[in-house]
């Protein structure tokens, strides 16, 4: 039976802000899904949201029966700084996954041997990255979810590591800022903005295409809604004066109503970008 992951509208909130807004979406294996969206937008808490290491404030998250995840953030963990390398991959993949765990890391261009005695602390950020997904490669889970892998290696190892992603057998979740390793790994495109999150199948070209297509249907939207707002203004000095003398009052409440709720909308939700202006990537 297929192992999903479903996420029925899910909402998170830190403080006043709302990170995430009624988002639902589904993943199955093996399906291979690159995540993008600007700084601060919600990404990791997505991923977070995935792992089940996040509150969330509504919706629900399902996952089949022994469905297993496995979670790399950003940065490796402060809590696992003290181990030494092997204690860290014994501790996360287990002792009989150790060997494997060396041969992954021999394949991206670290010998473990050479750290293993070495606390995870004095190990380079590119080391500590390459052990971590070592790890989460060598235990294949079901979801596999990286959060912006790429980070701390170099170009040779970027391009192995896609090698090695490409053809990982579960559900890959990957968010990342390079083009590189979202072309190579990407069937399928999640973007996150303003809360909302926006799908789009197929790969990087697809989803510049169909981004496109959204953000000028949102403009066209939005102009349109300025042009009925200067039409109200108008229209409610009018209408002010007739209710002033007590008649049409109630065309007066429906055009006042609709004019302050689109100029709230428009006060809170800002004219969408141009394409090109948003979503930089390395």
């Amino acid at each position: 039976m297929q192992k999903t992951i479903s996420v029925k509208h899910v909402s998170v909130e830190f403080g006043t802000k709302t990170v995430l807004d009624d988002v639902s979406f589904a993943i199955a294996v093996p399906d291979h899904i690159c995540v993008v969206g600007e700084n601060g937008e919600g990404k990791s808490t997505l991923m977070r949201v995935l792992a089940g290491t996040v509150e969330i404030e509504e919706g629900t998250v399902a996952k089949s029966n022994g469905a297993r995840v496995y979670y790399i953030p950003q940065e490796f963990p402060h809590s696992h700084m003290a181990l030494t390398a092997r204690e860290y991959a014994v501790q996360e993949a287990g002792h009989g996954m150790y060997k494997k765990v060396e041969e992954i890391c021999t394949v991206l261009g670290l010998r473990l041997a050479t750290y293993a005695d070495q606390q995870c602390r004095l190990l380079s950020g590119g080391q500590q990255k390459i052990i971590a997904l070592a790890v989460g490669m060598a235990i294949r889970p079901d979801f596999l979810l990286l959060d912006e892998p790429e980070n701390h290696l170099d170009i040779v190892t970027r391009k192995q590591l896609i090698v090695e992603l490409q053809d990982f057998p579960g559900a890959l979740i990957c968010i990342s800022h390079d083009r590189f390793v979202i072309d190579a790994l990407a069937e399928k495109i999640l973007e996150i903005a303003d809360g909302k999150l926006h799908i789009s199948e197929g790969n990087y070209a697809d989803y510049r295409q169909s981004r496109r297509r959204r953000i000028e249907g949102s403009q066209r939207t939005f102009d349109a809604e300025e042009k009925r707002i200067a039409q109200l203004k108008k229209a409610y000095v009018i209408a002010h004066q007739k209710a002033i003398r007590g008649k049409e009052t109630a065309a007066y409440h429906r055009i006042k109503d609709e004019l302050l709720g689109l100029k709230q909308d428009h006060k809170e939700n800002r004219r969408a970008e141009d394409e090109f202006t948003k979503i930089k990537l390395g």
